[in-house]
């Protein structure tokens, strides 16, 4: 399974990193809103982060 990453579309910091379901994973996959909400502004260049993913890459 391939890891679905969220980055700051300023700097490229990663915020969040999910490599699939755990045992102990109730949840799953957070959407762009939910960690945008977690964390509001990017712990690296301060930018406002967007609840909108604005890109998309499929590696």
């Amino acid at each position: 399974m391939m890891p679905v990453v969220f980055r700051c579309s300023s700097c490229g910091y990663e915020l969040y990193r999910w490599d699939g379901p755990r045992k102990d994973d109730y949840y799953g996959l957070p959407s762009a809103e939910e960690v945008a909400n977690m964390f509001r502004k990017c712990p690296k260049c301060g930018r406002t982060l967007s609840k909108k993913p604005l890109q998309i890459k499929v590696m």
